[in-house]
């Protein structure tokens, strides 16, 4: 579950909103593309189980996608096309929540995110917290709400 959290949050991280299921195949055909060059440079059609497989399943999902009609074809192209993006901000914001997040079932809270940041980087974030909570919200990473009020053992904050 969260190996795949994540795989979807790296995914956003390269290619940002506008990242949808048509990236997925997009990776199955690059992934196929070397082996096709490889056959077709040594003339020799002999391919692995593994090999034939990944081939027969990336037929059969561009096939299906054909039949659903063009435009989901223009989305697969436009994807093809598609330049990665490099953001080190988000790169170390997720990288950040992966420390902490060692349980699926208990998502880290912002507090711990920043911390594992500083541990981490020697640095502060450096953005606000509502932009850290739209990012993580953009990558479909969740937040566990925060205690409220001042942390155990500071000083209070009225005296008598």
């Amino acid at each position: 579950m969260n190996s795949e959290r994540f795989h979807h949050a790296w995914q956003k991280i390269r290619y940002g909103r506008r990242y949808s299921d048509s990236y997925e195949l997009v990776d199955q055909v690059r992934r196929v593309a070397p082996i096709l060059e490889r056959i077709e440079d040594d003339g020799n059609s002999s391919v692995d189980a593994a090999e034939a497989e990944l081939c027969e399943k990336t037929a059969t999902a561009l096939l299906r996608t054909a039949l659903k009609g063009g435009k989901k074809l223009r989305e697969i192209a436009a994807a093809l096309e598609a330049e990665m993006r490099k953001d080190p901000v988000q790169v170390n914001l997720l990288r950040a929540y992966m420390q902490c997040s060692s349980d699926p079932e208990r998502p880290p809270t912002l507090a711990e995110i920043k911390l594992a940041h500083k541990r981490r980087f020697g640095r502060n974030i450096g953005r606000t917290d509502q932009s850290l909570r739209k990012t993580l919200r953009m990558l479909a990473l969740p937040l566990r709400p925060a205690k409220r009020g001042p942390r155990k053992g500071s000083r209070p904050l009225i005296r008598n």
